[in-house]
């Protein structure tokens, strides 16, 4: 019942008003960030981080924790080389430095198979590698640069992915999307590692996407993208993934940033807790630029349209891991009322995520818990014809999920985990018409699923990589259990140049109302489930 429109007319008024005053009070800014090994993620001591082409050569070296800061790196595009003995080179290309922000890396490192004296094997980790090692078939990494460059993204990762091959849009009105010709409700939504309700604005039940996005860029570090044959720890999803990762706020130094464009006004805020370089906090708030003009009485859409959205990260580093505590609610809706129609949408949901990694030697161990909510409902009537309608749907999960990655060697590493999921719903969908009421659904209650999944990795040479495993889905419902082989292999033939091959088998729990829905029988007038 929404309509966003609105968007591209606000799109028009935003670039008419704001043209762009940037001013640079600084030449140059300072990068830093984290090098890791990319199976166990274990810190990588004495890693060298190198601006391609400076003069003179400008570069550092990471320290014990595999930290490393490089200040007076000169503005503008910026390409990295990142290497250290016994790993394989990395280059980030075409990096953007700006003046506003600190800019932030997590680098992951592979080991390297070949080392014979003099002779070297290597090959570039190139922009856009998926961020999860366990990747082989169909990955894309997204970062926030390349959300806000990509046309008509709107700083929408969505809407950005809608430009990869195979991927294609519904209608312009939602981001959701369809990959391969596949259902857009067959797309899993995770954050922070683990699964959530879809974060956008203006969302019907079942649905995988909405108007826009209700999480801003700002937030966002590089994040996975997957169209096929995504690895074994993904499950509870048959055509794609989106695999969100928060970035950490700056543990240095204070920063804020305000920005007013289509979507609204963004105001975020970052810096240290306690002494610089330790803990650190993230938080971003938007207000639409619907609800800034409707307040100065100007009218872009008919009725009353409107959204904002909260998102922050709290990280604290321990010796031997971290904890983060992570969060983000949005609130979307619209009212109507002309003549003899009246309607009233609201679109609303909440997360909280609480993470804890353990690191151990060539291991680590990750646990997760999560408490998500979603409300969507559509209240409306015509009077003339005595007809009212009502559609409220409650979903409410607790979430916990517990991972084991191992390394053995430069050749294979193992993934372990499980997830449980307490689901409760609230559900009702009626009409009344002429004093009649019908009803649809109406359950309230709850139900449990339950995941696990094994995985493992083998690189058979420089240059040729494969997975295998297996994930199981149950859900308590029905008690319908679901057995989930995967495999997975890539083969980098040339610098550059990728041929995989993937097979897998999928599932996906339906939309709850689904299993509750009513259908009247025409033979005898009653309704059955």
């Amino acid at each position: 019942m929404y309509n966003t429109t609105w968007l591209y007319r606000i799109s028009l008024i935003a670039v008419c008003l704001l043209n762009s005053l940037h001013a640079q009070a600084q030449l140059s800014q300072t990068l830093k960030g984290q090098v890791f090994d990319v199976d166990s993620e274990q810190s990588i001591i004495g890693a060298s981080i190198i601006i391609v082409g400076s003069e003179p050569l400008l570069g550092t070296t990471t320290e014990l924790d595999g930290s490393f800061r490089l200040e007076g790196v000169p503005l503008g595009r910026q390409s990295i080389l990142i290497s250290s003995i016994g790993y394989e080179d990395a280059y980030i290309h075409e990096l953007e430095i700006g003046s506003g922000k600190e800019v932030v890396l997590n680098i992951p490192l592979t080991e390297s198979l070949v080392n014979i004296k003099e002779v070297v094997v290597s090959a570039e980790r190139l922009n856009g590698s998926a961020a999860n090692d366990m990747a082989t078939v169909s990955a894309r990494s997204f970062s926030v640069e390349q959300t806000k460059r990509y046309a008509a993204s709107i700083n929408d990762p969505a809407r950005m992915a809608m430009s990869f091959a195979g991927v294609a849009s519904g209608n312009d009105e939602s981001n959701e999307i369809i990959i391969r010709g596949n259902s857009p409700r067959g797309v899993l939504w995770r954050m922070e590692g683990i699964e959530i309700p879809h974060p956008n604005h203006f969302s019907e039940q079942g649905a995988t996407g909405g108007g826009i996005s209700a999480l801003s860029v700002n937030m966002l570090s590089n994040s996975d993208f997957f169209i096929s044959a995504f690895p074994a720890e993904y499950g509870n999803a048959v055509s794609g993934v989106f695999d969100l990762k928060l970035r950490n706020g700056n543990s240095d130094r204070r920063e804020y940033a305000l920005q007013f464009g289509a979507l609204g006004l963004d105001l975020s805020a970052e810096g240290p807790l306690g002494q610089p370089g330790g803990a650190s906090y993230l938080v971003n708030y938007r207000y639409s630029t619907l609800g800034i003009l409707n307040a100065m009485g100007v009218e872009i859409t008919d009725g009353n349209t409107d959204f904002q959205d909260l998102a922050f990260k709290l990280h604290q580093p321990t010796r031997n891991g971290y904890f983060s505590f992570w969060g983000m609610g949005a609130v979307s809706g619209q009212k109507f009322i002309e003549d003899v129609e009246e309607y009233d949408y609201s679109s609303d949901r909440a997360i909280l995520g609480l993470n804890h990694r353990r690191n151990f030697k060539n291991a680590y161990l990750e646990a997760i818990l999560s408490y998500a909510v979603s409300e969507e409902s559509d209240i409306g009537s015509y009077l003339p014809s005595d007809y009212q309608y009502t559609e409220s749907f409650v979903n409410a999960s607790w979430r916990a999920s517990l991972l084991y990655n191992r390394k053995f060697s430069a050749r294979h590493s193992l993934r372990l985990g499980a997830i449980g999921s307490r689901l409760e719903y609230n559900f009702e969908d009626s009409e009344v018409f002429q004093g009649e009421r019908f009803v649809g659904v109406q359950e309230e209650g709850n139900t449990n699923s339950y995941q696990a999944y094994a995985q493992w990795k083998s690189r058979l040479g420089t240059t040729l990589h494969l997975t295998g495993g297996v994930h199981a889905l149950m859900l308590g419902l029905e008690n319908q259990l679901s057995i989930e082989p995967r495999l997975g292999l890539r083969w980098n033939f040339k610098p550059g140049q990728v041929l995989s091959a993937g097979f897998g088998r999928h599932s996906r729990v339906e939309a709850l109302p689904v299993y509750f829905g009513r259908v009247e029988d025409q033979q005898t007038d009653e309704y059955s489930q």
